[in-house]
């Protein structure tokens, strides 16, 4: 029988599980519910609905299910903009092996083969709770694509100067993707526009997030405005 059931507080975080063994969905919900609200269903249709309706803070999934598999569930929010920042942690009886990149490549943070190491399993959501808590912004951010040249020093001490499109902007900072290797603390001079660049200020590197096929998000926090940013 599917099932679905929720604590209704919400002072904690929500984790949903997705599994058809109604064993596997008890065994994780014993062991989590000290520290998180669980809700769980054995139906990827209807965990999909009840992501939508009230988005989780984590998802736990399990790979074979019938009718949807989890690779295509992670795949489907991994891709949607509304969903696409929810971690989902893959748990499966299926070989870590030769599981672990395919789900790393659709967007899960990480592989758990059974029987879970519950210990790592509660410091791997513990940590990916508390970049998004901190990676949280209050401020209004702009949903427009957005030209700009980044230009700074790498990880190596190689000069770079590189082109991006970010869509996500706010009044002290912005992210994108980027094929550069950088580490936390990394400033760069920021210019918009493309081929009529206008120098705006600097940014500090904050957030560094692997994405699916090995893309990399950084998040930037502007530390010097010498010019007009998009949000004053």
């Amino acid at each position: 029988m599917n099932t679905a059931t929720s604590n209704p507080s919400r002072g904690r975080p929500n984790i949903l599980v997705v599994d058809d063994d109604d064993a596997i969905r008890k065994l994780i919900k014993s062991r989590l519910s000290d520290i998180y609200d669980v809700v769980d269903t054995a139906n990827p249709k209807l965990a999909l609905e009840m992501v939508f309706q009230d988005p989780p803070d984590c998802i736990l999934l399990d790979l074979r299910m019938p009718r949807h598999s989890g690779l295509e569930l992670c795949q489907t929010l991994s891709s949607l903009s509304f969903t696409q920042e929810i971690p989902i942690f893959v748990i499966s009886g299926k070989s870590r092996e030769i599981y672990r990149e395919i789900c790393l490549s659709l967007g899960a943070r990480e592989f758990f083969e059974k029987p879970v190491d519950f210990h790592r399993l509660k410091l791997c959501i513990a940590e990916a709770l508390k970049a998004a808590t901190t990676n949280r912004r209050s401020e209004p951010r702009l949903r427009l694509k957005t030209a700009m040249v980044l230009r700074g020093i790498d990880k190596y001490g190689d000069y770079f100067q590189t082109q991006i499109t970010t869509d996500n902007v706010s009044a002290s900072g912005f992210g994108c993707l980027a094929n550069i290797a950088m580490e936390k603390g990394t400033v760069v001079e920021l210019e918009l526009g493309l081929g009529s660049e206008r120098l705006v200020g600097r940014a500090r590197l904050v957030r560094i997030e692997q994405r699916p096929q090995d893309q990399m998000f950084y998040g930037f926090q502007i530390i010097e405005k010498t010019g007009n940013w998009i949000l004053e």
